[in-house]
């Protein structure tokens, strides 16, 4: 009865702290890098990887390639319930796209900039009951 009630109430707590950041602002990527919702096998808890790749050296008006590597336990997660890059030049509109598994757990965008600059990208990634939102920033250049 206790191991229940300890796992609903992690769960909860998981929930709950998962939206928080470290600056204590309310920007709605700031201070993230991940946001889970735990699974218990056994009494332990299984986490998906998220691996999030991006090009060394991103052009103006050329096609560039992210990739969010999925796994569990090393191995690749090709089912995810829903992966979705988040993009956005600084100070600019956030853009959004769905993708699906290309394979072995990667899961790509393909995008082309028409504006240099700093960009953000986070990829969203919901698998086997967790949520993952690794981030990373990147120039684009002329």
């Amino acid at each position: 009865m206790w191991k229940k009630t300890a796992l609903s109430a992690m769960l909860v707590l998981a929930l709950i702290t998962g939206c928080s950041n470290d600056k204590g602002t309310n920007s709605s990527h700031e201070g993230h890098s991940m946001e889970m919702e735990t699974q218990a096998t056994g009494g332990q808890m299984e986490l998906i990887a998220v691996e999030l790749k991006i090009p060394e050296n991103i052009k103006v008006n050329e096609p560039a390639v992210f990739t969010a590597h999925v796994t569990l336990k090393e191995q690749p997660i090709n089912d995810a319930e829903k992966v979705e890059f988040e993009w956005w030049l600084e100070g600019a509109e956030h853009q959004k796209r769905e993708v699906s598994v290309k394979a072995d757990g990667n899961y790509e965008l393909e995008q082309t900039f028409d504006q240099p600059g700093k960009y953000t990208i986070i990829s969203h990634v919901s698998a086997n009951g967790m949520h993952s939102m690794p981030k990373k920033s990147f120039e684009v250049k002329n």
